[in-house]
């Protein structure tokens, strides 16, 4: 508990320290990848220099982020501040919503909506508009009620943004569970961009249902909550109960709505379970290399993993309301696996000691082992995670969390002929066997099997017994 919220606080200084006086998010080393909006910043982002954290960035390119990262991070700021206790975070927070308020434009007789400039496919003809986006005005619209009930207001009424916001977003709903993802600003159309898949309608469905929901509790609105309800039963019904496992959207959003449900039955928290299950099931418990055990199976994210994490905390904590706090602990502890693979992202002093300015990326998360994959959407992921984390191992504290984390330790340690990096030396060798074809461990098809012959390492004191300590003279 103590490590996951010693990481969460001191990536979070990090990112505070990016955020300008104007609101703008400045990159902190040459890695970063931007979600900066204007071609020509986009275009210096596709650069091999702003890729590789072993080439200086030389020129002066002002980044930014899009809007949607931005009302997620102002999210974020705002959680911790209440789950802190720190008022700075939300000033912060106040200051990264600045230029969407100000991007905000009324329509009709009671709705407003955060207008931006679209993205378009690269090599596209056409010229991009100004649209109002789901994703974007759904997680402003959380934002600005977590600041409002962290007693902050802004410019033109706090609650008048929050519930002209709310209003757009229901324009947008369509039937069940499905809403528009977006619409021109200047006909009203609906946005149609075929890059947008199944994933980010699932979730931006959760985020819209969200807000309603969040928004319904906060202003004691009947008919939002009666809408919201609805909308959320329909996710779970539909995203979850029907679908086969593999194919659930493993979304830390459409888990955050689901666990807002108020009515509760036995198809409810099967659901849960349903949810949780997919997740470790795809978990990989016997990896090949040690440093991938915990990982998503043949995707080593450890964005993925600690989005994988969150969503078992919040099933967690979910179960632990129901009165279910066995339940609870077990989801909890299969997450550990997960959180093992995913605290490997974080950069200390000794692993960014091989970079260039090894200062400016301490504290920051990767994507991944292989690379580096430095950006906002990882950062805020791995602060969620580890919050919701935090939060739950101190709520289970006393439901012997430890011994069956303990049992799933001696579990991989029993399955796992590498325990180690450091403690084994990895033999590769080639046996014939014209019986089948077979792959060795860089993927290339050989006549041959691949085996591993594990070697342990002779201890300092010469006194070990692994195969390679040389035998006693008698």
């Amino acid at each position: 508990e103590a490590e996951c919220r010693s990481m969460m606080l001191a990536n979070a200084a990090k990112l505070v320290s990016m955020v300008e006086p104007t609101g703008a998010i400045r990159p902190p080393m040459p890695a970063w990848f931007s979600t900066a909006r204007d071609e020509k910043e986009a275009d210096s982002r596709k650069s091999a220099k702003n890729r590789n954290p072993m080439v200086e960035l030389n020129e002066d390119v002002k980044f930014d982020e899009a809007f949607d990262m931005k009302a997620e991070m102002a999210l974020v700021f705002a959680r911790l501040a209440r789950a802190t206790g720190d008022e700075s975070y939300n000033n912060v927070a106040m200051r990264v919503m600045s230029p969407l308020i100000q991007a905000t434009k009324g329509y009709g007789k009671d709705s407003a909506a955060v207008i931006e400039t679209e993205t378009l496919p690269e090599g596209s003809m056409l010229s991009p508009q100004k649209v109002a986006l789901l994703r974007t005005n759904a997680l402003a619209c959380l934002a600005l009620m977590e600041l409002k009930a962290n007693g902050m207001d802004v410019a033109g009424g706090i609650d008048n943004r929050i519930r002209l916001l709310a209003s757009h977003i229901r324009r947008q709903f369509s039937t069940g569970c499905d809403f528009l993802a977006g619409r021109y600003w200047s006909n009203g159309k609906p946005r149609n961009d075929e890059r947008h898949g199944l994933i980010a309608q699932v979730e931006e469905g959760a985020l819209a249902a969200l807000a309603l929901a969040k928004f319904s509790e906060l202003y004691a609105d009947d008919e939002v909550a009666k809408l919201s309800d609805s909308i959320i039963d329909d996710l779970i019904e539909f995203k979850i109960s029907v679908l086969p496992i593999e194919s659930l959207t493993l979304s830390p959003w459409l888990a955050e709505a689901v666990t807002l449900r108020k009515r509760e039955d036995r198809d409810y928290w099967v659901a849960l379970l349903k949810l949780a299950g997919a997740i470790t099931s795809s978990t990989d418990k016997a990896p090949l290399y040690p440093d991938y055990y915990g990982t998503v199976r043949r995707f080593p994210s450890c964005t993925a993993a600690a989005e994988r994490t969150r969503i078992l905390a919040l099933i967690s904590r979910r179960l632990r309301e129901l009165d279910k706090p066995f339940l609870a602990r077990d989801q909890l502890a299969e997450a550990m696996p997960i959180l093992m693979f995913q605290r490997q992202a974080f950069i200390d002093v000794q692993s960014s000691c091989v970079l260039p300015s090894p200062a400016a990326y301490v504290s920051f998360f990767r994507d991944n082992l292989e690379n580096y994959g430095f950006n906002l959407d990882g950062q805020l992921a791995q602060i969620q995670s580890l919050a919701a984390i935090s939060e739950e191992l101190k709520a289970t504290k006393d439901l012997k969390l430890k011994q069956l984390c303990d049992d799933i330790a001696k579990s991989r340690k029993e399955s796992d002929v590498h325990p180690g990096p450091l403690s084994v030396d990895l033999i590769l060798t080639n046996e014939k066997d014209v019986d089948g074809m077979h792959r060795d461990l860089l993927g290339g098809v050989t006549q041959g099997k691949t085996t591993r012959k594990i070697l342990k390492r002779r201890p300092p004191d010469g006194k070990g017994t692994g195969s390679n300590t040389k035998p006693k003279r008698k």
